[in-house]
């Protein structure tokens, strides 16, 4: 992980000069990016000397950029002849691999690796990989390697997008990382993944020039038969060629998952963060239908494999879901001080989104943290944090800012056993409400209502005291337990996570006790079929909605189809609520 982000950024180079090599099939691409460089200044060479002519570049340094793909290697040859002939006391190569990001390390093989060493064994101090997407001229330009007639446009799915990277881009990451004075250790081996922006498959196709006039007939024929489903079976094809890896099939798929730290930082970098979505476990693109145009997801959940129990903390890796963390405190008699009602989801969500509880003296998971181990894509630097830092209050919470959660430590406590004392109150006023809240004795409140125009609240408070033998409880009522066991079983959920994407709109407001009143006044004539009140403690956190008094927090669900009459109420009455960004659906 050090020597990812080891490296200082480039000093220009007072005279440097480029061989640039490439395969056949991106001789187009090729060119741009010599014209490219040449427009900042460095000297390009795209035709190798022959044996016994004079170099024209200094001695001290070769440069050698390599633009090749998986099936395309005839370059090879003549770049190890060129390393093996320079007289170079110092020599850099960077391969531009075209349609290579996303691969794990099985799907890159031997043959790179045995690549990868004969260049070092030829004399290369440092070699560059960049993984990248479909490589263009710009964006009105069709990949090279996308070799598709135009008329099958309107078979292909509207969902198929493939991620492309313009030359000029790629010339920007160059300059960037490998051309000028660096500070690279010789023997130095870098992979980073530039992916490029995601297009419709069907809007790359489309760029391409009409040729005849059976290209008219054809794309008649594929509109008429995308009418009886020859979209599905197009969309079955892709499915196909992904799975088996062909060409660039394998970028189809929009949500991509690191299975280490190290590949979520080649991946997740200052080049390439513009055009990823950071998601853990279960994100809002599967429960809540949250959609990211242009963007590969990057989900954590795979990278997750750090997670040290300690007497009185915990250090787990922000990829790790909560579940799996409950379970190993379990083992060593320890728990969370505050369990959400849900808890299938990745554990660095606490930092960026309030996950809590009900519980009355700790109402967040990001309350608990106490250290914190982050990326700051935008300024390329890891960050160690902790609670009492001044960053880690601005960070936390912060989501503009391309911030990767790596590693984390949270407290613990002593087990405790639970008892549930419930009652009902017919129509309370909001600060009957309020006042509930504030009950001294309990250890977690929460309050729910079965409909906005039902008159019962039920008040459930939980009593805690130390669990004496076994792992303890959880502060949960039956209706709470059912979400993780409907995560647990595979076709509930997907049916479940289908249901809420279609049908349901599902919101979280954190309200001041102002707004709460407000709320609560109208709450009856909203379509709303759940209403659940929790109570989110100050926390000091500068992008909390809590940051500098206790907040109401109303989980609220209800059909889609009337999410209108709620969202006009919010305009009229409510306009600078806040809302649990972790919680809301389109």
């Amino acid at each position: 992980m050090s020597l990812l982000l080891s490296m200082d950024t480039p000093v220009a180079a007072e005279c440097s000069t480029v061989t640039l090599l490439s395969e056949s099939n991106l001789s187009l691409v090729s060119s741009r990016i010599a014209e490219l460089l040449e427009t900042v200044g460095e000297r390009v060479i795209t035709q190798l000397p022959e044996a016994g002519a004079a170099r024209c570049e200094s001695a001290a340094t070769l440069r050698v950029i390599w633009i090749t793909d998986d099936h395309c290697v005839s370059a090879f040859q003549s770049l190890c002849k060129l390393l093996q002939q320079s007289g170079s006391s110092r020599i850099s190569i960077c391969m531009i691999l075209a349609g290579g990001a996303f691969r794990s390390p099985e799907q890159r093989g031997d043959a790179q690796r045995r690549m990868q060493a004969e260049l070092a064994a030829a004399g290369a101090g440092e070699i560059l990989q960049l993984d990248c997407g479909l490589l263009t001229v710009d964006d009105s330009q069709v990949p090279e390697q996308l070799r598709l007639p135009r008329w099958l446009a309107p078979l292909l799915p509207a969902s198929a997008t493939l991620p492309c990277l313009t030359a000029e881009r790629l010339v920007q990451v160059l300059a960037g990382e490998f051309l000028g004075e660096t500070t690279q250790r010789v023997g130095q081996f870098r992979r980073l993944t530039i992916p490029g922006r995601r297009s419709s498959l069907r809007q790359l196709l489309s760029l391409q020039k009409r040729r005849s006039g059976l290209s008219h007939t054809m794309t008649a024929i594929a509109a008429l038969a995308a009418r009886f489903g020859g979209t599905l079976l197009a969309d079955l094809t892709l499915r196909l060629l992904c799975r088996i890896g062909w060409s660039w099939a394998r970028l189809l798929p929009q949500t991509v998952k690191p299975r280490s730290a190290r590949e979520l930082l080649e991946i997740y970098n200052r080049w390439s963060w513009p055009d990823l979505q950071l998601a853990g476990w279960n994100n809002g693109v599967v429960h809540f239908g949250w959609k990211f145009p242009g963007r590969t997801v990057v989900s954590t959940s795979a990278s997750g494999r750090c997670l040290r129990p300690g007497t009185e903390s915990v250090t787990v890796d922000g990829g790790l879901p909560l579940k799996q963390v409950l379970l190993a405190l379990q083992k060593v008699g320890r728990s969370l001080p505050v369990v959400p009602n849900f808890s299938w989801i990745s554990m660095g969500t606490a930092f960026f989104v309030p996950v809590h509880g009900s519980g009355c003296r700790v109402s967040t998971l990001g309350q608990t943290v106490v250290r914190a181990l982050v990326y700051d894509a935008a300024e390329n630097r890891l960050l160690r944090l902790h609670r009492r830092d001044s960053e880690f209050r601005r960070m936390m919470y912060d989501r503009s800012r391309p911030l990767l959660l790596l590693r984390m430590t949270l407290q613990t406590q002593q087990p405790l056993k639970y008892s549930v004392r419930e009652e009902t109150l017919q129509n309370p006023t909001a600060e009957k409400l309020l006042q509930a809240f504030a009950d001294p004795e309990a250890a977690n409140v929460e309050l729910r209502k079965a409909r906005a125009v039902d008159r019962e609240v039920i008040v459930r408070r939980f009593d805690a005291e130390p669990a004496i033998t076994g792992a303890g409880d959880l502060p949960r009522d039956r209706l709470g337990s059912l979400w993780d066991r409907i995560e647990e079983t595979p076709l509930v959920g997907t049916l479940f996570h289908w249901f809420v994407r279609t049908f349901a709109f599902h919101v979280e407001l954190l309200m001041t006790p102002d707004e709460f009143r407000i709320f609560w006044k109208h709450h009856t004539r909203l379509p709303l079929a759940k209403i659940q009140l929790r109570r989110m403690l100050r926390d000091g956190i500068e992008n909390s909605a809590c940051c500098n008094f206790d907040c109401i927090c109303a989980d609220l669900f209800m059909l889609r189809g009337k999410r209108h009459v709620f969202t006009e109420f919010i305009t009229e009455h409510l306009p600078t609520v806040r809302t649990n960004p972790g919680k809301q659906s389109l």
